[in-house]
């Protein structure tokens, strides 16, 4: 869990958090992260919405990822409308 969140935080989430330092570099990165989304946007024709949000969905993406393990971790069950279910 831990490599492939790194993974994601610098290569999907940290260089549009960067942006705000106007450095060219992270203007790069933040193009080239979102490069395979504006070419898949015009290949399966996806909405520009979703390119544009993409690097708050991996952030929640982890989110979710983090709080479950943490969840597993202390042996809570899954639960969903008051149903609970082994893990």
């Amino acid at each position: 869990i831990v490599p492939i969140t790194l993974l994601l935080v610098c290569g999907q989430v940290l260089p549009f958090a960067l942006l705000a330092t106007g450095r060219w570099t992270f203007i790069i990165a933040a193009v080239l992260a979102l490069l395979p989304r504006v070419l898949a946007l015009r290949r399966f024709h996806q909405t520009l919405l979703g390119v544009v949000l993409h690097p708050i969905a991996i952030a929640a993406l982890l989110c979710i990822q983090w709080a479950g393990l943490i969840r597993w971790m202390r042996g809570n069950s899954a639960s969903w409308k008051g149903r609970v279910y082994a893990t």
